[in-house]
This record gives structure tokens, sequence and C-alpha cells, in this order.
């Protein structure tokens, strides 16, 4: 799940104390199944605000896991990593435009959004580019840090390669995990 943007985006962190409690003590009715709560902020949102991020960061709940994805270039910097680690937060990698993909191991789960360009495609039905070259990348990063995590988490974005369910697939196969093609309803006949 991610935080409401009306916290991370609007307000920037400020005042959302009521807020945020509200939107965690909701999400925990998941128990079990809820894995990781994402904080995502805008391009907008730059590093001269690292200390507003830490202060809101130190005062969340302990036994829920969070990541953090910055879309802003200042934040791939030693200090975000040792910030995150000092509370156990996960740095969401991302496959972004203008970001880096690499990030820093800062807890111990890992989190990859596979977002894509805002926009790039009109319709979502189909997968519309191939994707294979990232996939398989990230599955080699994914490697050399399987030995220090606990969970990897994925996400897909219709924007990443036109379908999320297809590139989700893709990805499922090149790791060995089952592929679960969708049941997709069909058109009754009228006569």
């Amino acid at each position: 799940v991610k935080v409401p943007r009306s916290i991370t985006h609007d307000a920037e962190l400020i005042d959302v104390q009521t807020e945020i409690k509200s939107f965690i003590d909701a999400v925990s009715l998941l128990d079990e199944k809820l894995g990781v709560i994402l904080l995502q902020f805008p391009p907008s949102f730059s590093n001269a605000k690292i200390h507003q991020v830490e202060e809101f960061i130190k005062e969340l709940p302990k036994d829920l896991n969070f990541a953090v994805e910055f879309r802003h270039r200042s934040w791939y910097v030693p200090e975000t990593g040792y910030m995150l680690a000092r509370h156990k937060i996960c740095w969401a990698a991302t496959e972004f435009e203008g970001v880096p993909k690499e990030v820093e191991l800062t807890s111990d789960i890992l989190f990859i959004r596979f977002v894509g360009q805002h926009g790039r495609f009109r319709l979502h039905d189909r997968e519309q580019i191939e994707v294979n070259p990232q996939l398989e990348w990230w599955w080699g990063w994914i490697q050399s840090k399987i030995d220090r995590v606990h969970s990897i988490y994925c996400y897909f974005n219709d924007d990443f390669s036109g379908h999320a369910p297809a590139a989700a697939n893709k990805f499922k196969s090149i790791i060995g995990l089952p592929v679960v093609k969708p049941d997709l309803p069909k058109q009754m006949r009228l006569l």
C-alpha cells in the first residue's frame, strides 16, 4: 500500500500525525497480508528535506515494514542510505526515468518498483515494449543482495511496458516462479 499523496506530496510530511495514524490504523487491518507501506515522494521533493523525512520516519511503528521511494536525484547520496538504515526503512529501488536504479540496502527487505515513464502508452491492454533486458538486470541485482534480505516485493505499473500483468509474468518466468495467466471474462453470445 502507498501512503496517501496528501501526506507525502501536498503536506510534505508537515503536521500530518493525525492523518498518518489514521492511515496506519486502517491498513493494519490487513494484518499478515500487509507487506510493505510505501512513502513515495514527488520528483520536486529534494534532499534539502532530509531532516523532515528523518523526523517523520523515526515516529513510524517499528512492527511494520516501510519503504521510501525518492524521485529527485539529490537523494542518491550516502547520507540517505545512512538515515534509512538507522531506522530500518527500506530504500525502494525504481525503474523510473532520471534516477539511478541501484540503491543501498537499508533494511532486510527489497522493494523494486517497475514504474516507467508516465503516460507513455495510450492503452494498457498488452505489452508494448521489450523489457527483458531490464528484468534480467534487476534479477542479477536481486541475486547480489539475496543473502541479506528476508523478503522481496516488486510492483509493476502499466507505464513500464504497457501491461503490468504481462511484465510481472515475464519477471516471474525469469526468476523461476510459476506464471499465472489471468482468466479474462469472455463476452457471452446474444443469440
